[in-house]
């Protein structure tokens, strides 16, 4: 009698394993379940390492000495560029002051 009453609890898959149980799917839930545990384990690891780097000041680019150094050339060629600019104003003011300052002859 406790045999029948086995099946009934837990009836007998297609092909005929008892072992595996119809109705349940215990695979996809522990699948879950260790991915969900997975991702916070990984969300963790990876605050805790951001701020120990913060701490340690290694959040900066490896090659950032090479960034700064273009951006400083840059900013350098602006400033010439600026520099030369204003020193073509101020050769033609100084061209149109002479000019003025001429006595006409006609």
């Amino acid at each position: 009698m406790a045999d029948i009453e086995t099946e009934v609890d837990h009836p007998i898959n297609q092909e005929g394993d008892r072992n595996i149980v119809q109705g349940t799917d215990d695979g996809h839930w522990t699948w879950l379940y260790t991915k969900y545990v997975g991702q916070r384990i990984y969300a963790a690891v990876e605050w805790f390492a951001e701020g120990l780097f913060w701490h340690l000041g290694i959040t900066s680019p490896q090659y950032l000495h090479i960034i700064e150094m273009y951006e400083d050339m840059k900013e350098e060629e602006r400033r010439e560029k600026e520099a030369e600019e204003r020193a073509i104003a101020e050769a033609g003011l100084e061209t149109l002051d002479r000019l003025e300052s001429q006595p006409d002859n006609t």
